[in-house]
């Protein structure tokens, strides 16, 4: 019997609250240590939002864009946020392709309180032990296709950052 990853993330929520330990995460495919060169792929597009605007995210994620994500408590710079993991259909292995697909997604979104670079593939967050990580089901994402979409479509990621 196999374990899915919303299984594997309620576990390691449950080992935090035993232990008081908050473990950094990544949805990243490493060989060596965090490093940009030890990079070699991005299994879901992490957004990570502040508390204030996370809800309004979360309906248009899951009733206008119909596509799959985890929401996951964080803490991040002081402030509780939730990530949404956005898993991919192929992992992201192009230098640019996480920013750009992000910004295609954060533009339509069209929500504040976005945390800055939490796009980045070496991005690491921080899980908060309090609350539940949830999967909504939906579309899984095809990176490469939705960015050829795009081509040429212009995008702001910054008026959106916190």
């Amino acid at each position: 019997m196999g374990t899915n990853i919303l299984d594997a993330l309620e576990a390691l929520s449950d080992l935090q609250r035993a232990q008081s330990t908050q473990p950094y995460m990544s949805f990243g495919k490493w060989a060596g240590p965090h490093k940009a060169q030890h990079h070699y792929g991005q299994t879901a597009l992490v957004l990570e939002y502040d508390v204030k605007n996370a809800m309004k995210v979360a309906d248009i994620l899951a009733n206008e864009a119909g596509v799959a994500f985890w929401v996951i408590p964080t803490f991040t710079r002081n402030t509780n946020c939730y990530l949404f993991a956005i898993p991919l259909l192929t992992p992201i292995v192009t230098k640019g392709d996480p920013k750009r697909l992000a910004s295609l997604i954060v533009e339509a979104v069209g929500q504040p309180g976005l945390t800055r670079d939490c796009y980045n593939p070496t991005y690491f967050f921080k899980m908060r032990s309090d609350s539940m990580i949830y999967f909504s089901d939906g579309q899984i994402l095809d990176p490469h296709a939705a960015i050829s979409r795009a081509t040429g479509k212009i995008t702001n990621l910054k008026k959106y950052e916190r």
